[in-house]
């Protein structure tokens, strides 16, 4: 009977293996904190697009003589955000609101904050209007 020749077998050796199975870790935790971050993003996204929608919204409906809104106001537009309104004469020449008609111009500011967190967030949306001289 021949003796057959002692083969080696190719295969991976246990170091092999678990180097390979630690890089795979590595790249598991690097793929989570990805995607941890990627969905954080979006929900900041998300709010700064609301507060910005609410700016919109508290700009349309101000009062069309913006005059008598003159002053700061604020409040709770609900969900986690307060409103801010400031409105303030723009100043004028002397004949200013004769060449208006009566009227005159006010700076409008809307704000909508809220915090995330410790953090304060905020969104403004200024303009300007007119409005009738209020003296």
């Amino acid at each position: 009977m021949a003796r057959r020749p002692l083969t080696h077998k190719r295969g991976f050796t246990l170091i092999e293996v678990l180097v390979a199975l630690v890089i795979t870790g590595l790249l598991l935790a690097a793929l989570v904190q990805a995607v941890g971050l990627a969905t954080g993003a979006a929900a900041r996204a998300q709010r700064y697009e609301e507060a910005l929608s609410r700016c919109r919204s508290h700009m349309a409906a101000l009062d069309p003589d913006i005059g008598r809104l003159a002053g700061s106001s604020t409040g709770d537009d609900g969900g986690g955000y307060r409103w801010r309104i400031q409105v303030s004469r723009e100043k004028q020449d002397q004949d200013g609101p004769a060449l208006l008609g009566g009227m005159a111009l006010y700076a409008v500011a809307v704000t909508i904050d809220w915090r995330d967190g410790l953090v304060r967030h905020a969104v403004t949306l200024r303009t300007e209007r007119l409005g009738t001289a209020n003296g």
